[in-house]
């Protein structure tokens, strides 16, 4: 999935990007290629000057359903970024997979995380779980 919003491009993460310093709490390894559908690449964003800030990552849950990370550089945040990135991402999903929900955890002290879920129309559906509703409810 390559696509832009207002500020930021997405593009589909290259092998050279499996070294990027983003952490990812429970996501595949960027080399496991399977885990991921192809529709939705691990991606890296870029910001409108071309520097990655950070990268996104959804895959099917083996128990069904979807899951999402996101990450953004230190230097990225505070600047809107990962509310257009994340709304724009589930904007596609929901386009791609609308009778699907997408879910994304959160740590409990990550009130940023929360606000960007909240902001991109992701639904508290449980302790530290945002998820994004299908279209089709």
């Amino acid at each position: 999935m390559f696509f832009t919003t207002t500020r930021l491009t997405l593009r589909p993460a290259l092998p050279e990007d499996a070294g990027m310093t983003v952490s990812f709490r429970h996501a595949p390894d960027l080399g496991d290629a399977d885990r991921f559908d192809p529709r939705f690449p691990p991606s890296v964003v870029l910001d409108s000057s071309g520097d990655e800030i950070g990268m996104v990552l959804t895959w099917p849950e083996p128990t069904g359903g979807w899951r999402l990370e996101f990450a953004l550089f230190e230097s990225a945040r505070g600047k809107g970024y990962a509310r257009e990135m994340i709304r724009a991402w589930g904007h596609r999903f929901q386009q791609e997979c609308p009778s699907d929900t997408l879910t994304a955890w959160v740590k409990p002290d990550d009130g940023a995380a929360e606000s960007v879920l909240r902001f991109a129309g992701f639904e508290l559906a449980g302790e530290g779980r945002y998820q994004l509703p299908s279209l089709a409810r």
